[in-house]
């Protein structure tokens, strides 16, 4: 069975080296990248009750208009992704986050993306099968590959 120790390496061995290929810095499991004041997160989430993760992106505008106010100065390498939401400037919305490998389930809902990596105890959980470590950080890559430069 493979264990969270074991996908954080994996994960740090695949995805976390594609993160600072493309520029971002930081430590697992929060990451940023300053592109002209405009900053990029990235935040790997781990389920606390059985073997998942997700990967989240955000973003802070150049004018932090979509951080919380007491957050707004804070500097790129301290800004986290739980900071960040909507961003709504007149008709034109832009989600403030987006979770690599969600799925529409209508015209504008999306739904959770969470990689099971062993067999789980909860609920749906229970058919998941164990993977390859290694194998499931090099599709998350991919992944984050094709969705965040689109998002």
């Amino acid at each position: 069975m493979t264990t969270t120790a074991e996908m954080t390496a994996a994960l740090k061995d695949h995805f976390i080296l594609h993160l600072r290929k493309v520029g971002f810095k930081g430590s697992f499991p929060n990451f940023h990248r300053d592109d002209d004041h405009f900053v990029c997160l990235v935040n790997v989430q781990f389920n606390s009750v059985g073997e998942k993760f997700c990967m989240n992106l955000g973003f802070a505008d150049v004018e932090r208009r979509n951080i919380v106010t007491h957050c707004r100065d804070l500097e790129p390498k301290k800004l986290r992704l739980s900071m960040s939401g909507s961003l709504i400037e007149g008709n034109n919305h832009l989600s403030g986050r987006w979770r690599v490998g969600a799925q529409p389930l209508g015209d504008e809902i999306y739904g959770d993306s969470w990689f099971g990596y062993a067999p789980g105890q909860y609920g749906e959980d229970r058919s998941v099968v164990a993977v390859d470590p290694g194998m499931l950080a090099r599709h998350c890559t991919t992944l984050f590959e094709k969705e965040s430069d689109t998002w």
